[in-house]
């Protein structure tokens, strides 16, 4: 630490003694520069009118001594070059106050010309006047105003180590010169007026050597103060700059952390601040409150048909409209893409309730216009009431967001208020998507087979392979119980190819150990077709159950078939390798006579619809056999889905239906109670009386 504070010493020392040679290292030497500008500032202010005296006091001494009378030319002009050299160094003076550190050069440089001169003019009279006068009165006054003039430099030149010694040698080498000269002559006393010349002289600079190393050190020291004041001054701007960013970038922040930027609406982060403060407040006053859950209708389409552009004009109109039904105490957040939430204060009643569902429904159903687009928007909307649905913030939103749910469960544009029981099922159906999860891996899935029977044969042609889940607790549940949570949880790919699989292994097996050709029939999800990846699927299972192309039907739904040309590609290159296509539930959805004319479809399945009221009905009969005639036409082979009599089995037959499938053939079974029938002619024992038939084909299995 001490040899630190010495080397700093040593430094500042070195910078001292440069700055007192300001003029020697250049103006272009930044190290002094500082020091510098403050000299060049005092030198200025310093000079004021103090250039007029010499020329004031030569004057004087013109009347004075007689002996300037005789020389007087060369006085005159001496004079004269005093008085114009005054009056030019007060304009430098004035002028380098108002330079600029380029300017400075030039104007210092000026400046101790005159000083210079000045100097050597005033110390040439003295000594004229020692030289010729003698050590007379005159001569006296003269050398005591050149003392004056010394000291007067002592406050005005001591600014720079050379200006000073300059100075001093230009005004006192004149006198001494010419006292020594006059002490030679003979004059009396003259060598000791030339001693005290001398030793004033040498006194003088040194002196003002001191003067000069002091007067730097102070001015080194007020430019330290000044740079360290400068650089305070400036870290506080700086720091109220950055304060100011900081303030800033924290009102950008809780912008975008408060308020949704596409529609100004509150945030989901808002929201979940807004929620629990608006339950504490409620709950001191004893008061109510409503919080809706609003999801708008198929949003998704709206973007993907009609561009980004236009959902987020349809955002925009929705948060507009739904603040218009708002009052100023009222709140409304956007908490994700398409769900908004409301906080209503004052509802006390079941008919502001009504009032409120009404007023949020009528104000979202004005179609709307998106440039050449209109938009009719719908939403589903849960209502949770404080306290008699939750009384804190979690349970609120959660009871608000399930009584959403169950109105888009029920349909479009659809308000539900919460109850009890939508907990309940709404509990039932997570722990249905829990266990769904893990039933592939525990084995709980199971195949069942229905047999499809030939109606020229009686013979058994096919089965349909139909999925079911046995659940530890809750027994075998059919397909339509967890299917469309599949599809909700994203697990139909697993499962559908999990059916895919065990169906052609199975049917693999019938052929390779039994001998028994018998074709299966796997239902298709849309979810499945929509993969890109499900052809490669379809091929990887043929090639690993070694099962023939032409034994493996898919059926799938004719909204499906609606559904764009990737659906139907995909469906052309899986029956470009020999799989059958079948259309399922025909005539529930959008087919069409275009569908069977291009789609590549090789059977048609009627829904069981039709054959039920086939009898009592004879419009439904003529619809089959119109159905039936259409695909045959088509070359599609007819699957009739639910006969469930003989007489239904007889007159589909009349129709030319190809295959009959039902429980008057055989509830869905297992795969070994499909081989122990394949030899059985179901027509045979399907009697009218239907006694035996029905007795050996609807046994539970």
């Amino acid at each position: 630490m001490n040899a630190r504070n010495l080397q700093q010493n040593i430094d500042m020392q070195s910078a001292c003694a440069a700055a007192e040679r300001w003029l020697e290292t250049g103006f272009n030497n930044d190290a002094v520069a500082d020091v510098r500008a403050l000299a060049v500032r005092h030198l200025a202010e310093r000079t004021g009118v103090l250039p007029l005296f010499m020329p004031a006091v030569m004057l004087l001494f013109l009347f004075i001594s007689p002996g300037f009378i005789t020389h007087w030319p060369v006085v005159a002009a001496l004079f004269l070059g005093l008085a114009v050299l005054a009056a030019y160094r007060m304009y430098v003076g004035n002028r380098l106050m108002q330079a600029d550190d380029d300017g400075q050069r030039t104007w210092v440089t000026r400046y101790l010309t005159t000083v210079y001169i000045t100097a050597t003019t005033w110390g040439i009279m003295v000594g004229m006047m020692v030289f010729l006068d003698g050590v007379a009165w005159t001569t006296q006054l003269a050398l005591m105003t050149t003392l004056g003039v010394t000291a007067g430099g002592f406050s005005t030149y001591t600014v720079e180590r050379n200006l000073w010694q300059r100075f001093i040698v230009l005004l006192w080498l004149p006198i001494i010169v010419l006292t020594g000269a006059a002490a030679v002559m003979g004059l009396q006393a003259g060598w000791v007026l030339l001693a005290m010349q001398l030793s004033f002289a040498w006194f003088a600079v040194v002196q003002g050597q001191r003067i000069v190393r002091q007067y730097i050190a102070s001015l080194a020291t007020q430019s330290r103060l000044e740079s360290a004041l400068q650089e305070i001054q400036q870290q506080r701007d700086a720091l109220e700059d950055h304060q100011n960013q900081l303030e800033s970038l924290v009102d950008h922040t809780h912008q975008l952390a408060f308020y949704d930027q596409l529609t100004g609406l509150g945030s989901r982060t808002h929201f979940t601040e807004r929620l629990p403060k608006m339950v504490e407040r409620c709950s001191r006053a004893n008061c109510r409150f409503a919080l809706v859950h609003l999801d708008l209708d198929g949003f998704k389409d709206i973007n993907d048909s009609m561009g980004h552009d236009i959902g987020d004009m349809v955002l925009k109109s929705v948060a507009a409209r739904l603040t218009s039904t708002l009052r100023g105490s009222d709140f409304a957040a956007r908490l994700s893409s398409d769900e908004f939430a409301l906080l209503i204060g004052g509802v006390e009643s079941q008919e502001d309730i009504d009032l409120l569902t009404r007023r949020c429904l009528e104000v979202l159903a004005e179609p709307a216009r998106f440039g050449s687009k209109r938009v009719r928007i719908t939403a589903g909307i849960g209502i949770a009431m404080y306290p008699e649905d939750g009384e804190d913030a979690v349970t609120l939103l959660k009871a608000a967001e399930t009584a959403m749910r169950a109105a888009k469960r029920g349909g479009k544009h659809r308000v539900q208020r919460y109850e009890l029981r939508l907990t309940t099922e709404n509990d039932q159906r997570r722990q249905i998507e829990r266990d769904l999860a893990r039933a592939i891996d525990s084995e709980e899935l199971v195949l069942l087979y229905q047999p499809q029977i030939d109606t020229a044969s009686g013979r058994l042609c096919g089965a349909e392979a139909l999925v079911r889940w046995l659940h530890p607790v809750r027994g075998m549940v059919p397909p339509d119980q967890f299917i469309s949570v599949a599809e909700r949880v994203g697990l139909i790919d697993q499962i559908g190819e999990w059916v895919l699989r065990t169906a052609c292994r199975q049917a693999a097996q019938w052929r390779r150990d039994s001998n028994v050709s018998l074709p299966v029939a796997v239902n298709i999800s849309p979810r499945q077709l929509e993969n890109c990846a499900f052809y490669d699927t379809v091929r990887q299972v043929l090639k690993e159950t070694g099962l023939p192309p032409e034994m493996l039907e898919l059926e799938v739904t004719e909204s499906v078939l609606q559904t764009g040309t990737a659906v139907c590609s995909t469906l052309e290159r899986i029956r470009s390798i020999g799989v059958r296509i079948a259309i399922d539930d025909f005539g529930t959805g959008y087919s069409s006579l275009a569908s069977l004319k291009k789609l590549p479809i090789d059977c048609v399945k009627i829904d069981r619809v039709f054959v039920a009221d086939m009898l009592q009905h004879r419009k439904d009969t003529m619809l089959l056999g119109t159905i039936i005639e259409m695909a045959h036409a088509f070359d599609c082979r007819v699957v009739a889905e639910g006969v469930e009599s003989s007489r239904q089995g007889e007159a589909l037959k009349s129709l030319g239906c190809d295959i009959l499938q039902g429980y008057l053939l055989g509830r869905p079974m297992p795969a070994s109670a499909i081989l122990e029938r394949s030899s059985e002619n179901f027509l045979e024992l399907c009697t009218d009386d239907g006694t035996n038939g029905l007795r050996l084909v609807e046994q539970p299995i």
